[in-house]
């Protein structure tokens, strides 16, 4: 199979964010992979498992409490010289890894695969407070949730109609 991996699961209200190897689908899971496009096809092909095609669960609006979160690695930082599969990143800090950038260019290839390095930048997804419990974490030379990365929430929107 082409490289994707489980960003999150979305069941009924709950929203798992960091999704370990051992967690069990059940139906109806809202399944978000972040990769290679390619294997787009190759989940096609796996029994029971429908592709989402529309483009409104992009943003899927009722987990609102997602954010995008910008890290740059200090020299002191544990992660430095292990890969990201292998620092167990996900289950540590409550995150999913988007991207990584070095000096900065963004990396290609399988995350899993790249070995970190001092200074280099990881784009986030995990929730709100992320930035309020690691901001004085010293594994991290900058902690920054980016502006506006959160999706909306218009469950607190008033509706207006007009007469």
């Amino acid at each position: 199979m082409r490289f994707a991996y489980v960003l999150e699961i979305s069941r009924g209200e709950r929203l798992l964010t960091a999704v370990g190897p051992d967690e069990v689908l059940q139906a109806n899971d809202r399944v978000t992979f972040v990769g290679v496009v390619d294997a787009v096809n190759e989940l096609r092909r796996i029994p029971g498992l429908l592709v989402a095609e529309e483009q409104t669960y992009q943003l899927n609006l009722r987990h609102a409490q997602r954010c995008l979160v910008e890290l740059v690695l200090s020299p002191s930082s544990p992660l430095v010289g292990q890969t990201v599969r292998e620092s167990g990143f996900r289950s540590t800090y409550n995150a999913a890894i988007i991207s990584i950038s070095r000096e900065g260019e963004r990396l290609e290839g399988k995350l899993g695969d790249v070995r970190l390095r001092a200074g280099d930048t990881l784009l986030v997804e995990t929730d709100q407070n992320f930035v309020e419990r690691q901001k004085y974490n010293r594994e991290f030379l900058l902690v920054s949730s980016l502006q506006d990365s959160s999706p909306p929430d218009f469950r607190r929107a008033r509706s207006h109609s007009r007469s």
